[in-house]
């Protein structure tokens, strides 16, 4: 438990340090969240899925999660779904937006969001990579 503190201070305080396992901006098509990069992804691809990833580089759920998304960023399957990771430790306000209380948690919505983002389907806690693929499937059958 010391280990994944100890790292979490250390990346804060020397922010360019990479986190063993954790989700990193040049993993497949995953980019790190930003307000503008969201914006611009929903303006441009507003009939695409996201998936944001809520993590936490202290969670090892986070980390085996992640470690999956390796696995299925790539499949052709998903080749028009937006993965976006989000800190769930600094991204407070997208926390809030969506509703998210716990890190580990995937919410999949289509760029042109339509109702409560509260209430955008969700997955948490999950590491199975075939349950993982399954809502991530489900989700790009929902139009």
């Amino acid at each position: 438990m010391v280990a994944p503190i100890l790292m979490s201070l250390i990346a804060a305080i020397l922010p360019g340090i990479s986190m063993p396992n954790a989700w990193a901006a040049d993993d497949a098509k995953a980019l790190p969240y930003s307000e503008k990069l969201l914006s611009d992804t929903r303006a441009k691809n507003p009939e695409d899925l996201i998936v944001l990833h809520f993590h936490a580089a202290w969670c090892p759920v986070c980390r085996k999660q992640s470690l999956v998304l390796k696995k299925i960023i790539p499949d052709a399957k998903f080749k028009d779904v937006h993965f976006i990771a989000a800190n769930y430790d600094t991204d407070t306000d997208l926390n809030k937006k969506y509703g998210v209380t716990d890190q580990s948690t995937f919410v999949a919505f289509r760029g042109k969001e339509k109702g409560d983002p509260k209430k955008s389907p969700r997955s948490s806690f999950v590491t199975d990579e075939e349950a993982i693929r399954a809502f991530i499937a489900k989700e790009l059958e929902n139009k």
